[in-house]
C-alpha cells in the first residue's frame, strides 16, 4: 500500500478542497491510503471526507509561524509514515517542505494552481522548490509562469488538469451565470457592468465584495457560498467568467461546460485550454466589456449555435477533462515517484 498525506491550508468550500475531496474520495484503497491533514480546521469539507473512511485531522494553526502547529505536522508524519507528501495551496506547499526534512522524508508533491502570487511568494519558491520531488501544475499556463518566475527545472514539474463530474445537463432559461469569489478582481463587478439590461444575471458564490455589489447590481441573483456550482446552473443560457487575474485552470469554466453552457470567458491563465474558442464558446480580452457583451448577446439571440457550442463543451469535459483521466494521472504519478525514490537535495 502507498501512503498518502495531503496537506491544505483549510477545507472550506473552494475550488481547490473540492479538487481535494473528489481525488481523496476516489483513490483506489486497494493500492493507496490516505490521510487528510489541514493547517486550519476541517470546514464543512473535512467531515464529508471522514466520512468516505479516510481519516481528517485539524492543526488548528494559529497563524503562518505557529511552532505549536509545524511540531503536531512533524509529529503526525512520523507517526503515519507517509511514502508521498501532496501539498496544496502556497502555505502548505511551503511548510510541506520543512516538515518533510524533520520527519521521515517522504516524496513531496505540491500543487501550483495560480499566475497571481505576489513577488515575496515567488521569492520563497525560488529558494525551496528544490526540496520537492515533483511540483504538480493545473494547466501548460501555469507551468510556464513557475518556469518563468521560480527557475523550476522542467523534469521537476507535471502537469495534470483537473477533472469535473458530468453532473446533469442544464436546461436553457432567461439567465446568464457567473461563479466564483465574489471579489471585484474575479470580474463579476464587470459582468454586472456589462450585461446590464441584456439578459437576468445570477452570481454564484460568495466573497469579500458580496455586500457592495449586491446594492450595486439592480436585481441581479446573489446565491452566495454553496456547495455544488453545477446544482446552481439551471435555467442559464450562458456561462460567463470575467475574472482578471491569471488562474491556473479556472474549475467553474470546467464546471459549466459540464452542465453544457457555452460559456464567454477572459483570456487569462489556462483558460483557453479548456476552452475552444468558436466551438464550445468565447474569449474576451479582460477587462473589455464591450466585446463581453457582445459574445453574449451573440449567443443569447443565436439560441441553436449556442445549445451547439453547449454540447460540445459537454462532450469534451467528457473526453479531456473526466474524473478517470485525472485519477489515473495521479495515481500513475504516484506509483512513479515510488519508484524513483525521493530525490530532492
Amino acid at each position: 500500500m502507498i501512503r498518502i498525506a495531503y496537506l491544505i491550508v483549510d477545507l472550506e468550500i473552494g475550488g481547490t478542497e473540492r479538487v481535494l475531496e473528489r481525488l481523496v474520495t476516489r483513490l483506489d484503497r486497494g493500492a493507496f491510503t490516505p490521510l487528510v491533514i489541514s493547517l486550519t480546521s476541517t470546514g464543512p469539507i473535512g467531515p464529508r471526507i471522514a466520512r468516505t473512511g479516510t481519516p481528517v485531522l485539524a492543526l488548528e494553526s494559529r497563524g503562518a509561524f505557529d511552532g505549536r502547529a509545524g511540531r503536531w505536522l512533524v509529529a503526525t508524519l512520523r507517526r503515519f509514515r507517509p511514502d508521498i507528501l501532496h501539498a496544496f495551496l502556497f502555505h502548505a506547499n511551503l511548510v510541506s517542505r520543512w516538515a518533510a526534512l524533520l520527519s521521515r522524508r517522504p516524496a513531496v508533491v505540491a500543487t501550483h494552481r495560480t499566475l497571481e502570487d505576489s513577488g515575496v511568494r515567488w521569492a520563497l519558491e525560488r529558494l525551496t522548490w528544490r526540496w520537492c520531488d515533483r511540483i504538480l501544475c493545473v494547466s501548460e499556463a501555469a507551468r510556464r509562469h513557475l518556469q518563468r518566475t521560480a527557475g523550476v527545472p522542467a523534469g521537476r514539474i507535471a502537469v495534470i488538469r483537473n477533472g469535473t463530474p458530468l453532473g446533469n445537463e442544464a436546461r436553457p432559461g432567461p439567465w446568464v451565470a457567473t461563479a466564483c469569489r465574489v471579489d471585484r478582481r474575479k470580474g463579476v463587478e464587470d459582468v454586472l457592468t456589462a450585461l446590464r439590461g441584456l439578459a437576468p444575471i445570477r452570481v454564484i458564490g460568495d466573497g469579500p465584495d458580496r455586500r457592495a455589489l449586491q446594492q450595486e447590481a439592480n436585481g441581479a441573483e446573489f446565491t452566495g457560498m454553496v456547495d455544488d456550482v453545477g446544482e446552481h446552473l439551471d435555467g442559464a443560457s450562458v456561462f460567463v467568467h470575467a475574472s482578471r487575474l491569471g488562474e491556473g485552470l479556472p474549475n467553474a469554466v470546467l464546471e459549466a461546460m459540464a452542465a453544457g453552457l457555452p460559456v464567454v470567458a477572459t483570456d487569462v491563465g489556462g483558460t483557453r485550454e479548456a476552452l475552444v474558442p468558436g466551438v464550445t464558446g468565447f474569449l474576451v480580452p479582460p477587462g473589455d466589456l464591450e466585446a463581453l457583451r457582445e459574445r453574449v448577446g451573440e449567443l443569447l439571440r443565436d439560441r441553436d449555435r449556442a445549445r451547439e457550442m453547449g454540447r460540445l463543451g459537454r462532450e469534451r469535459i467528457r473526453r479531456e477533462f473526466s474524473m478517470e483521466r485525472m485519477m489515473g494521472e495521479y495515481e500513475g504519478l504516484y506509483r512513479l515517484l515510488l519508484k524513483e525514490g525521493a530525490r530532492f537535495v
